[in-house]
């Protein structure tokens, strides 16, 4: 289940990092923000949790792909204006990410001539990745494991913005962190563009 809204939409092409840092949801609006809470809250009481910002399920139905998108697993994207990533080697300190030509009829003519299909290429670095690893794991309901954020991409938060997190936490828009993990509350969700910009200014 998924709060849709036309504000939310965000360029097909753009990148991960730049959808997620910039999720035009209008909370800044306090109608809307009532909305979503009372959504949220009569979705809570009757069994459903929220797995991503907008997305409510029942027990562990979630999304295989949306989990593996926030964990930057490999993606291969078959089929017209599909979007692929693939870590580069097993050194995990970049990787590559590309878009197929959207048209179908060139899609399927490249094929038919043995080329590969693609729009766009670009290879993305750890500084990126971490980046968006901060944001596609603080939209999920598991929230962000900042020991592997620090191991694998070399950011610590706990350190870098420390003074930021207290400032959420007293604010309640983050849980008290426990075990290294940092997760969003349900008033976090509604001040999304305000947190991120805390943990990435």
């Amino acid at each position: 289940m998924v709060f849709a809204t036309p504000e939310a939409a965000v360029a097909d092409d753009a990148p991960p990092a730049q959808w997620a840092r910039n999720l035009n949801l209008p909370f800044a609006d306090p109608e809307w923000t009532y909305r979503y809470d009372t959504g949220a809250r009569y979705l809570r009481d009757n069994g459903y949790e929220p797995y991503l910002l907008t997305s409510f399920t029942r027990g562990e139905a979630h999304s295989q792909f949306h989990q593996l998108v926030a964990n930057h697993g490999h993606v291969l994207g078959i089929g017209p204006g599909a979007h692929s990533f693939w870590w580069h080697g097993t050194s995990y300190t970049r990787a590559h990410r590309w878009d197929n030509v959207r048209e179908f009829r060139r899609y399927t003519d490249l094929l038919l001539q043995r080329q590969l299909p693609v729009n766009t290429r670009t290879t993305v670095d750890l500084d990126t990745l971490g980046e968006e690893f901060l944001l596609f794991q603080l939209s999920t309901s598991a929230g962000v494991n900042l020991r592997r954020l620090e191991t694998q991409y070399g950011v610590d938060v706990l350190t870098e913005r420390l003074e930021a997190l207290a400032r959420l936490e007293a604010g309640g828009l983050i849980e008290p962190i426990r075990n290294q993990n940092l997760r969003l509350t349900l008033l976090g969700r509604t001040h999304w563009t305000e947190v991120t910009d805390a943990l990435l200014a």
